[in-house]
């Protein structure tokens, strides 16, 4: 009887735990703030009546991993937050659903879409987008004779800011470069590459190209830098820079929320990141968080969430609380928001001159080749020439395999 009636009571637990799944209309990976993302589920709900949603928040530890078991055993949400480096990946393997149909009407409202285009296809909304730019110290400047209030803007103007504030016997290094870490490095030196022309791969992705006389010039500019500077972890960095240590930096916009937290009394400033003396543009890294369908997804009311979220006000109330991303959506660029945080706005500008990786499924091993070879150059083992023969030599043997 005692078996009986626990079998009965394990029972009924599953049952009551099928409807609690039932009523979760849209299941939704992401890795924004909890906090946050709370309150505007809660306002979603309120406006959609008909659609539960029920979010989980993924670490970036950890994230990319379950997202692949999730697809390998079948069981991946209906709505899914993906960086954009990943997603090519995804879309090789048919994983997600083409939506090009679905988001016509988008087009013109979000920047960035070529992270979430895949052989002429739409797999994803541009959700939140980021960039790097450059950190500067106003006190370190005046200090060294330099006018705060104009930031270098040119290749030369930074190397001879860093050479100016450059005093490593009092601790205080004019620039800091990243070495020792993944995923890093290449999203540094890269924006000098592409501001200069330079390039990875081709249009159609067929052939690497990155060892070409615009990237020397800029890698061999890059390593100019380097007797003016620290190399350290961008933690470190970050860390180095709040404690005055650090006159420039390249970093991101987390920066804006952890530096008035940890260092209030820091004078600082931001700025594009400088182009080449002649010609060339302002460019660094774009990177984007990209609301995705996996296969067997519940369409429909994922897609009336993934349009809610995209919207200027929503992406806004997080991008102003992580200071990290900006809203891709184009309204943002006139909301009042910015004009008290001018910084935050410099953030967003920079985003429009930015340039993503390549959107191929091999991305991850491309960019750990660039990485490797960059390091090893920074060191002294290897010269700038031969750094980018190897990275030929090594990206060609990937994308051709």
């Amino acid at each position: 009887m005692r078996r009986l009636a626990a079998l009965f009571l394990a029972a009924l637990l599953t049952l009551l735990a099928c409807g609690r799944e039932e009523e979760a209309d849209v299941v939704f990976w992401q890795f924004q703030p909890p906090e946050v993302m709370e309150g505007l589920i809660d306002e979603f709900e309120a406006q959609n009546p008909s659609i539960k949603v029920r979010f989980e928040t993924l670490t970036w530890q950890s994230g990319y991993e379950k997202i692949v078991m999730a697809f390998a055993s079948g069981e991946a949400p209906d709505l899914l937050e993906v960086g954009s480096t990943w997603l090519p990946r995804f879309e090789d393997e048919d994983a997600v659903i083409d939506i090009t149909g679905e988001t016509e009407d988008l087009v013109a409202d979000l920047m960035m879409w070529d992270m979430a285009t895949f052989q002429g296809g739409r797999f994803g909304i541009p959700w939140l987008i980021g960039s790097r730019v450059l950190f500067f110290n106003r006190e370190l400047f005046l200090g060294s004779g330099l006018n705060p209030d104009e930031p270098p803007a040119t290749w030369t103007e930074l190397k001879d800011a860093a050479r100016a504030m450059n005093r490593p016997d009092y601790g205080i290094h004019g620039f800091g470069m990243n070495a020792g870490e993944r995923y890093v490095l290449y999203k540094k030196f890269m924006p000098f590459a592409w501001g200069n022309g330079g390039r990875i791969l081709s249009d159609d992705h067929g052939t690497c190209l990155i060892d070409s006389p615009e990237n020397l010039e800029a890698l061999e500019f890059y390593l100019s830098l380097k007797p003016y500077s620290v190399l350290e972890r961008q933690d470190m960095i970050d860390e180095m820079f709040k404690q005055g240590r650090v006159g420039m930096m390249i970093s991101g916009g987390w920066n804006l929320k952890r530096i008035p937290e940890d260092a209030p009394d820091l004078d600082f400033g931001v700025a594009l990141i400088p182009r080449p003396d002649e010609d060339g543009f302002h460019a660094s890294f774009a990177g984007a968080e990209i609301l995705v369908f996996p296969r067997g997804a519940r369409l429909e009311p994922a897609m009336e969430l993934a349009r809610f979220l995209a919207g200027a006000e929503q992406a806004l109330k997080i991008s102003s609380r992580t200071k990290g991303v900006q809203p891709a959506s184009r309204e943002a660029l006139s909301h009042p928001y910015y004009d008290e945080h001018p910084m935050e706005r410099l953030l967003l500008e920079q985003c429009e001159t930015s340039i993503a990786p390549p959107p191929v499924p091999d991305w991850v091993e491309i960019e750990e080749v660039i990485n490797t070879r960059l390091e090893e150059c920074l060191y002294g083992k290897i010269t700038a020439p031969e750094a980018l023969r190897l990275m030929q030599r090594e990206v060609d043997a990937i994308i051709t395999e």
